[in-house]
């Protein structure tokens, strides 16, 4: 039974192995390979917690998900001096670099805006209201949910199939 599953696997992944990795002396990448029935099978997903303390003790870790961030937010932006002061008043680089970190980490993030427009949390935002950007909190995916009656059903919005609303657990 275990030649013949063998023997299948040797045959769905060919003759050699096309990573460009060969060595006769140990038949790595060869015909006779204990390699060609190596599968590949999907690894344990790691919680929210696990992550976390990944990323505080491991500095490994910690640079593979800082990493492209860093790379990516170096030079932040060139703009007017009064927008400029207004963006380091409500710290947007910090934010956007928290953002990027917690959407690495955990597979996603978002920026929740905390906005001076007259109305309440429950009341949608009228964007000709708003009178000042108050604060930025970045939340990560496990804080972020949404309704099924919340995704868009208009297929001629950009964001159909998507959540018009998101349900955010601010801390």
């Amino acid at each position: 039974m275990f030649k013949t599953i063998q023997k299948g696997i040797n045959g769905m992944l060919g003759a050699t192995r096309n990573d460009g990795w060969q060595n006769v002396l140990t038949n790595l990448g060869t015909r006779n390979s204990r390699t060609n029935s190596t599968l590949y099978t999907s690894g344990v997903k790691l919680d929210q917690h696990t992550l976390k303390e990944i990323y505080r003790s491991n500095g490994i870790g910690k640079r593979i998900v800082n990493l492209v961030v860093d790379d990516a937010i170096r030079s932040f932006i060139e703009a007017d001096k009064l927008l400029i002061k207004e963006l380091a008043r409500v710290q947007v680089k910090q934010i956007i670099l928290e953002a990027g970190y917690k959407g690495r980490l955990y597979g996603g993030a978002m920026i929740v805006a905390f906005i001076e427009d007259g109305l309440g949390f429950d009341k949608p935002v009228n964007l000709k209201s708003i009178e000042k950007l108050m604060s930025l909190k970045v939340v990560n995916n496990y804080q972020i949910s949404w309704q099924d009656e919340d995704i868009c059903k208009d297929f001629s919005k950009e964001y159909y199939g998507k959540p018009e609303v998101f349900i955010a657990k601010v801390l």
